[in-house]
């Protein structure tokens, strides 16, 4: 017999979050930032119900940096992960925006280029560096 999960209504209450990154991609490029010679409804419409970012402070603009920036919330001479200086370590991540929601009972996922490696062994969440086993599958 198959028992059916009751929803909380703290769960049904708490939003959806999908955060999009692109890679190489001008915030101009969309229409939701104002450019009227690009069509780009989807983008827009996420953005009109959504949340749009405004601002980004980011003090190593490559992409390994950028990305251990915007997962931590830490600049680059804290997260010490970019080309020069290495790979992103694993208490670091473990502080991240995904692991914090997926903690706090969210489903989550990531899809895409990881961009870094986490400085760790091989693991049951480490697989290659990536860190696939801090996700849902």
């Amino acid at each position: 017999m198959l028992k059916k999960e009751k929803k909380s209504s703290e769960n049904i209450n708490r939003p959806n979050i999908i955060f999009l990154l692109s890679d190489d991609q001008t915030s101009v490029a969309t229409g939701c930032y104002g450019n009227d010679q690009v069509k780009t409804p989807n983008m827009d419409q996420l953005a009109k119900e959504g949340v749009l970012f405004l601002n980004h402070y980011n003090t190593t603009s490559i992409c390994m940096a950028s990305r251990a920036n915007i997962l931590t919330g830490m600049y680059e001479y804290k997260t010490g992960c970019n080309f020069m200086h290495g790979d992103l370590a694993v208490d670091k991540f473990e502080n991240t925006y995904p692991v914090l929601l997926k903690e706090a009972g969210y489903f989550t996922g990531f899809a895409g280029k990881v961009g870094f490696v986490l400085d760790g062994p091989v693991s049951e969440k480490i697989e290659d560096g990536l860190p696939v086993g801090y996700f849902d599958k």
